[in-house]
């Protein structure tokens, strides 16, 4: 009977703000019963016992009560994968960079030159890789290509912190940092200013193709592009915290906020792709890393 209630307020949602369904077992332990009840992690977190307000989080050896921070990251959490492609109330083309569009456009015909749609104008162009629909952008648009005006005024937090620290750690450092990555319009933008810093860090070799092109080094800086691609695709820009890069003398290190959602049991021997803002596209312009 106890095992009955329990599982039956647990899976009814009258006391719980969302059905739960756990293992049950019972062992004679000592000639004592226990009740085991294991509980798989929800996606539809937060779970809470009647008020939001019962909402807890784990921490070191207890539970304690989660801030506002925290549970508007678990609603984000559920929207994992949609949030960046929800439509952006009151865009348009407009609010888009010709810059920065002009420039992504260039890169998918010199590394895609088979893209079908490359040679559409601006705005369709837009509208075949899926950052317009019904004549208003996305937000993983306005974040991608986006004007600075309408990108803070959408995602007011929008930054990536790009900082090089001349030492092993903040302590050491011989001041507080030697350079600082000015905030740039979109994430197009600090993409292509941050792969230029990167160059400064990395062996590049001098090879050519057999048309005589110089390609990219395919070592050191390709890995560290790879880095930088899934860093941006998978930041949650919704967050009271920033994407942070941090380039130390022995090291360079790629901060994200937001949750990792790929099971970590399995992360080395599967592929699995779960980008967080599937409509952040580089995979049109670096096929090869994004494939």
């Amino acid at each position: 009977k106890t095992e009955s209630d329990f599982l039956n307020i647990l899976r009814s949602g009258q006391k719980m703000n969302f059905p739960i369904f756990p293992e049950a077992r019972k062992y004679d332990i000592d000639g004592k019963t226990i009740l085991a009840f294991r509980f798989e992690s929800s996606p539809h977190k937060p779970i809470f016992f009647s008020s939001i307000n019962n909402t807890f989080i784990r921490s070191g050896s207890g539970d304690r009560h989660a801030s506002d921070t925290e549970i508007a990251a678990m609603y984000r959490d559920q929207m994992f994968g949609f949030k960046s492609e929800e439509n952006v109330a009151g865009t348009s083309f407009a609010d888009i960079s010709p810059v920065s569009l002009e420039t992504y456009r260039n890169h998918v015909r010199y590394y895609n030159p088979s893209f079908p749609f490359k040679d559409f104008s601006d705005i369709r162009f837009c509208e075949q890789i899926g950052i317009i629909r019904k004549g208003e952008l996305n937000f993983a648009g306005l974040l991608m290509f986006g004007k600075r005006e309408s990108v803070r005024l959408h995602v007011p937090n929008f930054w990536i912190d790009y900082m090089e620290i001349p030492g092993t750690s903040y302590n050491d450092a011989t001041v507080r940092y030697s350079f600082r990555m000015q905030e740039q319009d979109n994430i197009w933008e600090s993409f292509q200013a941050i792969v230029q810093r990167l160059r400064l860090y990395t062996d590049s070799p001098f090879t050519t193709t057999s048309s005589m092109a110089s390609p990219e080094d395919d070592s050191e800086l390709y890995a560290l592009r790879e880095g930088l691609i899934n860093f941006l695709a998978h930041a949650d820009y919704f967050s009271s915290m920033h994407p942070v890069i941090r380039i130390f003398s022995n090291r360079i290190e790629f901060n994200n906020p937001g949750r990792f959602m790929v099971d970590m049991e399995h992360l080395r021997n599967r592929i699995q792709s779960n980008p967080r803002n599937p409509g952040i596209i580089f995979r049109l312009v670096y096929t090869e890393i994004c494939s």
